[in-house]
């Protein structure tokens, strides 16, 4: 029986995009008859996907931090400290590949600087390893040094490396000067209901726009909306905002609000209801400064709501701007402004719009993703 070993490097949220493929295909190969082994961070409570792995029979590692250091803390001082240094788990990853002696590692990516201490080892024992790379930062260059160096060395050998969308994967060509031979695209695994649209809501009294993304401004952008909502045009507009999501940012963000007085912006709290969302939200919008590929997008793609987002994360593969979608030239007030307006001045048009946008995704469905990517993780 060939031994799998799934690791999560997220250590942000309990649940997201991110999680969705490299968990759905663990279970899935475990029911398959494989021996799967899942080492991720440990949550309280515990996220409904990891309880799903356990209670299917996966063996599971839990780590907690020892130091109680915040997370990008230990992130940005490991890239800058040997190995023996770096801050652990109290679930020590040399010791767990040691006992499970696995026959492939597969790491789950939230971050392309992170995942060097598991290639290291990996190399260093002979373990074969893949990687989901899930989201790539453009804007920032890793530095000079020990890490980066490590970091190259360990995509460059690793058995295949998967990028969720081909501008994830010009980015890290650029940055890592590797063109990536060992790469491949990879979806991620969207909600399709019952392969049609969902409803669009009839009330057009008010137009309400959906952000659905963990409470992270540096990632998904809620600042800029936040002030680009905060003039005068956007205040005086029969338009809210239905924030879905909680993270880091969440307490930070309420206060903005109230500072600025934002009555059309509202915090939903987290919802896996997606039928329950697209039935109150006419559109999406999204302001990430960076993507991998958005599940979000996708879903709403396929739900049959027109999308505004920045260009980022094969988002351009997706949308044709204006006519199934919208699309901000880059995550700046500016150019999101003026993707907002354009798509306002087409609010009576936006339930067309989604149809086309439902039929621009509907052929990535005609494959299940999960079924495609672990068949790809198991082939030699």
């Amino acid at each position: 029986m060939k031994k799998l070993f799934f690791v999560s490097t997220n250590d942000w949220v309990p649940s997201g995009g991110s999680e969705v493929l490299w968990s759905k295909s663990a279970l899935l190969l475990k029911q398959q008859g494989y021996d799967v082994t899942i080492y991720v961070k440990k949550w309280v409570p515990r996220p409904k996907h990891i309880e799903a792995l356990k209670i299917a029979g996966c063996h599971l590692i839990e780590w907690e931090s020892q130091i109680k250091f915040p997370p990008f803390f230990k992130r940005l001082a490991n890239r800058f400290l040997p190995i023996k240094a770096q801050f652990q788990n109290e679930s020590n990853p040399l010791l767990a590949l040691e006992d499970i002696k696995p026959d492939l590692v597969i790491l789950s990516l939230g971050d392309h600087m992170e995942g060097s201490m598991w290639t290291n080892l990996c190399i260093d024992r002979n373990i074969p390893y893949k990687i989901i790379a899930q989201l790539v930062k453009e804007a920032v260059w890793p530095a000079d040094g020990d890490h980066v160096n490590s970091v190259r060395k360990g995509y460059m050998l690793a058995r295949t490396v998967y990028f969720v969308s081909k501008d994830n994967k010009d980015i890290m060509s650029k940055q890592f000067a590797f063109d990536f031979p060992n790469g491949e695209i990879v979806y991620n695994p969207f909600f399709i209901g019952d392969n049609n649209p969902i409803p669009y809501p009839e009330e057009e009294q008010v137009y309400k726009l959906a952000f659905i993304a963990s409470l992270n401004a540096n990632h998904k952008g809620h600042d800029l909306l936040f002030e680009i909502m905060n003039s005068e045009k956007w205040r005086n507009r029969p338009i809210e905002i239905n924030l879905y999501g909680k993270g880091p940012h969440e307490q930070q963000l309420k206060l903005l609000k109230e500072h600025w007085n934002l009555k059309n912006i509202h915090f939903c709290g987290y919802s896996d209801n997606i039928v329950s969302m697209w039935n109150n939200n006419h559109g999406l919008i999204l302001c990430s400064r960076m993507e991998g590929q958005s599940l979000a997008l996708l879903e709403a793609m396929f739900c049959g709501r027109t999308a505004i987002v920045t260009n980022v994360g094969g988002a351009k593969d997706l949308i044709d701007h204006g006519v199934n979608g919208f699309i901000a030239k880059a995550p700046t007030v500016q150019f999101i402004d003026e993707a907002m307006e354009e798509a306002w001045e087409q609010r009576n048009n936006w339930k067309n719009i989604g149809i086309k946008a439902y039929e621009k995704i509907r052929h990535l469905s005609n494959e299940d993703p999960v079924k495609v990517f672990a068949e790809k993780l198991v082939k030699e």
